[in-house]
C-alpha cells in the first residue's frame, strides 16, 4: 500500500494543505499512519474515497430555493485558500436563512463601525456546480443572474439586501420617495431588464461615486408600489426590512417647513 505524506496526497486530489489539515482537525478523516517524527501519511485510497463522500455530500445549485438564491449571489463571497463560501450581512434573517441549507455552521458576528455584522462560513457547497449555474465571485468584472423560470423570489432576497427606500427632494418644500437598487453593472442590467417584464419601466442605470457600483432609481411612486407589490411573499421575507418598507409608504411625500 503506497502511503502519501500530507502536502503529496493533497497535491493528488488537488486540494490545499490546509484543507486537509482542516478535515483532521474537525476529525472527519485520520492519517492512516503517523511517524515518531509526527509526519502523517494517507494512503491513495483513503484519500480518494474521502473526498468522493464528501463532495456527495455537498450542497449544489438545485438545493437552494430561489429565495435563497438570491441571499448566495447578494452577499456569498468564495476563499479559494479555503475553499469556503463567506457570508456576511447586517441582517441576521439573510444569513440565518443560509445556515438552515448548512446547519452544521456557526454564525459569528463582527463589529464594523459600531454596528453588528453577522458571518457565516461553510465548506459545504459544491462551488463547480454554482459556477455551470451562472455565479461569479463578488468582486468579479463580469456577474450574472442565474437563469430562473421566475425571478419574483430571487429579487425580493436581492432587493432586501442591496436597495435603499427613504426621500429624495424633488421640490422645494416636498420630500418624496425612492428606491435605489444597487450592484455591479451587468446585475443591475440584468434587474433593470427582469423589472421591466413586471410593468415597470427600463431605466437608465447609474454609477456611483467610485464608479464600480450601479444604481438603479425608481422616483415614480406607483412603480415602487408596483415592484412591492410584485416581489412581496407573506412565507418567505425579512421582517425587518418590510416593516420599514410598510412605514414609509404610508407617507409617500413629506412637506418640508
Amino acid at each position: 500500500m503506497k502511503l502519501y505524506k500530507i502536502g503529496q496526497a493533497a497535491k493528488l486530489i488537488k486540494k490545499s494543505d490546509s484543507t486537509l489539515r482542516r478535515w483532521e482537525k474537525e476529525e472527519k478523516l485520520k492519517a492512516n499512519y503517523v511517524s515518531e517524527g509526527g509526519h502523517r501519511y494517507y494512503s491513495e485510497e483513503q484519500i480518494i474515497d474521502f473526498v468522493k463522500n464528501n463532495e456527495e455530500k455537498k450542497v449544489v445549485y438545485k438545493n437552494l430555493s430561489n429565495y435563497q438564491k438570491g441571499i448566495f449571489w447578494s452577499i456569498g463571497s468564495y476563499i479559494p485558500s479555503d475553499e469556503a463560501m463567506v457570508f456576511k450581512s447586517k441582517s441576521f434573517h439573510h444569513i440565518k436563512e443560509l445556515q438552515e441549507i448548512t446547519p452544521c455552521n456557526k454564525i459569528g458576528q463582527l463589529t464594523v463601525k459600531g454596528k453588528p455584522q453577522y458571518v457565516l462560513k461553510s465548506y459545504m457547497y459544491n462551488m463547480e456546480d454554482f459556477k455551470e449555474n451562472k455565479w461569479t465571485r463578488r468582486n468579479g468584472e463580469f456577474r450574472y443572474l442565474p437563469v430562473l423560470s421566475c425571478y419574483r423570489d430571487f429579487l425580493r432576497a436581492y432587493i432586501e439586501l442591496h436597495s435603499c427606500l427613504d426621500y429624495s427632494i424633488r421640490k422645494k418644500k416636498q420630500k418624496k420617495l425612492r428606491l435605489r437598487i444597487f450592484g455591479n453593472e451587468n446585475i443591475i442590467r440584468e434587474i433593470n431588464v427582469k423589472l421591466a417584464q413586471f410593468g415597470v419601466k427600463e431605466k437608465t442605470p447609474q454609477t456611483s461615486y467610485n464608479a464600480k457600483t450601479y444604481i438603479l432609481y425608481c422616483t415614480a411612486l406607483q412603480e415602487i408600489q408596483l415592484i412591492f407589490n410584485t416581489i412581496y411573499d407573506n412565507e418567505n421575507y425579512c421582517p425587518v426590512f418590510w416593516e420599514k418598507v410598510d412605514t414609509l409608504m404610508r407617507k409617500p411625500i413629506l412637506k418640508q417647513k
